[in-house]
């Protein structure tokens, strides 16, 4: 009973010049971490041990063991953190397919003029990849929220250089 299509994005879009918008999303900041990672090194080493033989004496013998043993080692990974604030790029009209949700909870192509028209002022719309959204997606949308689908997709937005961590904000 999932939703079998990729979720809907919500992102704020404004007409910035003629035949160019603006589609805000959240900016990036790449974070260095570092994490503990296991291993389990196989090790080999030699046991001697003191056998009795089926004359009664006793001898020695030695054998090859395997274990093995967990060596821990520090491994640094780059995460990419959304932060708090958002970048505008811009998308040319001609780049993009704008729709409306009705009120059946279905999409309907809608002409650029009038979509332009609706975006003079800063707007939210919703983004998404494909015309195929799971209708129960749409369901709950209020009627006459524009759909944007931007081809190609835009690139994710550059990464921001990381704060100094010693140098405090004035």
């Amino acid at each position: 009973m999932l939703p079998t299509t990729a979720p809907l994005r919500v992102r704020t879009v404004v007409i910035t010049k003629e035949g160019t918008i603006g589609l805000e999303r959240p900016a990036l900041m790449p974070m260095k971490t570092k994490r503990l990672v296991t291993e389990m090194v196989p090790v080999e080493r030699v046991v001697t041990e003191n056998v009795r033989r089926p004359d009664g004496k006793v001898g020695q013998v030695s054998r090859t063991v395997k274990t093995m043993v967990a060596q821990y080692k520090e491994v640094e990974t780059t995460a990419y953190v959304p932060l708090w604030s958002t970048e505008r790029k811009p998308v040319p009209v001609k780049a993009c397919k704008f729709f409306v949700v009705t009120k059946d909870g279905k999409l309907e192509a809608l002409d650029v003029e009038k979509a332009t028209a609706r975006l003079k002022k800063k707007t939210v719309v919703l983004t998404g990849d494909t015309t195929e959204v799971d209708p129960r997606r749409l369901e709950l949308i209020k009627p006459g929220t524009l759909y944007l689908i931007v081809s190609p997709s835009p690139p994710p937005a550059p990464p921001r250089e990381q704060p100094d961590a010693g140098k405090k904000g004035s």
